[in-house]
């Protein structure tokens, strides 16, 4: 499954309909937010466990479908302690701006700006090969200058990418916000020559 605000929104409303009362998620590394934020969104008791403690815990088996039905089961058992997860501000998913400057040494402007994204639940990456193409530059700009209707975004692909509109419009579609468009163009006036 896709981690697109539409693929997760739905997995949501299915666990509404089954009646699932608890869900378990494993921290990794940044791509729990969006499940984690929507997912509670939606009305479900999330819990959000350390990988650490995921890993140590006796029996843990070795397939990830194998993993994910013994999780539940530790979960229903009470065995896994949830990580405190801070209430995002108003109109946030979450982000807490990074203290310092951003570096310019290997481009890591675009690894910030992919967590950005990621933060505002979009997904662009998973769309495009990069940040840096004129496609995916030209959507950034204009999240940044305040365009948020996903299929206007998506309008922005150039070649190749126009074939990708139906992706592209899933993959923008998020909580993307004048927090992250202030953010975002803190990296992107550093990024661009």
């Amino acid at each position: 499954m896709e981690a697109t605000s539409g693929a997760v929104l739905e997995l949501a409303d299915h666990l509404v309909r089954e009646r699932v009362q608890k869900v378990t998620l494993e921290s990794t590394s940044d791509y729990w937010r969006i499940w984690y934020y929507l997912l509670e969104a939606a009305g479900l008791d999330v819990q959000l466990v350390r990988a650490q403690d995921v890993k140590q815990a006796p029996g843990r088996p070795k397939t990830d479908k194998l993993d994910c039905v013994w999780q539940a089961k530790c979960t229903e058992r009470g065995m896994l302690r949830p990580s405190f997860v801070p209430r995002p501000r108003s109109g946030s998913c979450g982000l807490h701006p990074a203290a310092g400057r951003p570096d310019r040494r290997a481009h890591p402007h675009y690894s910030r700006l992919e967590k950005l994204l990621e933060d505002a639940l979009i997904k662009v990456s998973a769309v495009a090969s990069k940040l840096d193409t004129l496609s995916v530059r030209d959507m950034l700009e204009a999240l940044i200058a305040g365009e948020r209707d996903p299929k206007v975004l998506a309008g922005l692909a150039r070649g190749k990418m126009k074939a990708k509109h139906d992706r592209l419009v899933e993959a923008l579609t998020g909580k993307f916000d004048d927090h992250h468009a202030e953010l975002a163009g803190c990296c992107w006036t550093r990024s661009t020559p």
